[in-house]
């Protein structure tokens, strides 16, 4: 089983989830999102 490739979302998933949880621990990152997004309670998204 271990000699099977990976798919390309097995390799990479290590990765993106190392870098969700270094921006979810980022409080300024946090509060940014937060402030960019959130008004009056109501999400506010913007491209």
């Amino acid at each position: 089983m271990a000699d099977l490739p990976r798919t390309r979302r097995d390799k990479l998933k290590p990765r993106i989830v190392m870098l969700v949880d270094r921006l979810q621990s980022d409080n300024r990152q946090l509060q940014k999102w937060h402030d960019d997004h959130w008004v009056d309670n109501t999400l506010h998204w913007r491209i």
